[in-house]
């Protein structure tokens, strides 16, 4: 099971990818848990394609169920002025199930988990990262992307935001 859970706009999500992902792996069901918010995959005739599956949206304390099957999760977004600037939240719910990644490589900030998901530049790389993030885990590799989800929460941010302006305020600690 591929997986992916979120908004599947028109402005961020790489239908034509989805499509030919697919296409490549008959063999795999690819699910996708959130509102459609366009007529893009169905001008592509994604519905029509045999191992893909919309969910719709769900309420978000079921969202936990979907990921328990997912034995990979996807963010194949676009890569656009848009999706350049997004910081993706997904990832961390992702890792936090210690479940590996598959992304297009669309912003700074999804490649600073450059270390601990299956990045790809093109197309053609995406397609092929599927099988190799399908194989085989380690523990160990669950526990990292689980640890490194961990490190990403707001408090975590909060510290590290205030371990930068520290050296800039004039105020005792």
């Amino acid at each position: 099971m591929v997986g992916f859970i979120g908004n599947l706009d028109e402005l961020r999500v790489n239908y034509p990818l989805i499509k030919k992902s697919a296409l490549a792996h008959p063999d795999k069901t690819f699910l996708f848990v959130g509102p459609l918010n366009n007529t893009e995959y169905l001008e592509l005739g994604l519905p029509d394609i045999p191992n893909i599956i919309f969910a719709g949206g769900k309420n978000l304390y079921e969202l936990p169920q979907y990921l328990q099957y997912m034995d990979c999760c996807l963010i194949p977004f676009l890569c656009n002025t848009l999706t350049k600037s997004i910081y993706p939240l997904k990832i961390n719910e992702y890792l936090s199930g210690g479940k590996p990644v598959i992304a297009t490589n669309f912003s700074e900030d999804i490649q600073s988990f450059k270390e601990q998901i299956y990045l790809a530049d093109t197309d053609a790389a995406f397609v092929k990262l599927i099988d190799e993030a399908l194989l085989p885990q380690s523990e160990q590799a669950t526990r990292d992307r689980i640890a490194l989800a961990e490190s990403n929460t707001w408090t975590a941010r909060i510290s590290q935001f205030w371990d930068i302006m520290k050296p800039y305020l004039d105020y005792p600690e």
